[in-house]
C-alpha cells in the first residue's frame, strides 16, 4: 500500500474532530457564562424581595419573639445571599487561567475559548496534530501501524514538534493585553 495514502486516509476524521474541539470549548464557556448571569440575576431578585420583606417588618414593629426571629433570619439570610452574588462578580472578574492557578493543565492543553480568529486556527492546528500524533503513538503501540516503523516513526515525532511550536505560539497570542483579562475558561 502507498504509504501517502494511509496517511491521507485519517486526515478528515483528525480535521473534523480537531475543528470541532475548540467549538465545544467555546460553546461550554458560553454556557457557564450565561448560567453565571442566570444566577446572579436570580440571587438579585431574592436579595430584592429580602429587603422588601425586611422593611416591611420595619414598619410594623412587634415586640413578639416571632417577629424578631424572623427579621433575624431574614437578614442572615440576605447576608448569605450577598456573599455568593459576590462571589459569582469576583470568579467571573478575575482571570481565569493563570500558570499558578489550578487550571494550569487547561491552559497547557488549550482547554479553554480562542480569543480571536488566529487563536481559533492555532488551537485547531493543535488538536489537529495533537490527535495525529496520539493516533499514530496508539497504532504503533499496537502494531497495527500499515505504514512502516522508518515512515511512522518520523511522522509521529513530527506531529509532536507541531504540536509544541503551536503551543508555543498559542501561548503569544492568547497573552492578555495590559488592562485586558485573560481569555475565560469555563468554570464549572
Amino acid at each position: 500500500m502507498n504509504p501517502h495514502h494511509e496517511i491521507l486516509r485519517y486526515l478528515p476524521a483528525q480535521a473534523t474532530a480537531a475543528g470541532f474541539i475548540p467549538v465545544i470549548l467555546l460553546a461550554f464557556n458560553k454556557l457557564a457564562m450565561r448560567q453565571t448571569v442566570h444566577k446572579q440575576r436570580d440571587l438579585r431578585e431574592k436579595v430584592i424581595a429580602l429587603n422588601v420583606f425586611i422593611g416591611n417588618m420595619n414598619e410594623f414593629p412587634d415586640e413578639s419573639e416571632h417577629h424578631a426571629t424572623c427579621q433575624q433570619d431574614a437578614v442572615r439570610q440576605r447576608g448569605l445571599l450577598l456573599m455568593q452574588l459576590a462571589s459569582l462578580s469576583a470568579r467571573k472578574s478575575r482571570p481565569s487561567h493563570s500558570v499558578v492557578s489550578g487550571s494550569a493543565a487547561r491552559r497547557l492543553l488549550l482547554l479553554y475559548a480562542p480569543s480571536g480568529p488566529f487563536a481559533w486556527a492555532l488551537h485547531s492546528t493543535f488538536f489537529f496534530f495533537l490527535i495525529a500524533a496520539f493516533t499514530g503513538l496508539i497504532r504503533a503501540l499496537f502494531h497495527i501501524a500499515y505504514l512502516r516503523p522508518t515512515i511512522l516513526v518520523p511522522i509521529v515525532i513530527g506531529d509532536f514538534v507541531i504540536v509544541i511550536l503551536v503551543r508555543l505560539a498559542s501561548f503569544y497570542v492568547d497573552q492578555p493585553k495590559p488592562g485586558e483579562q485573560a481569555p475565560a475558561a469555563s468554570t464549572v
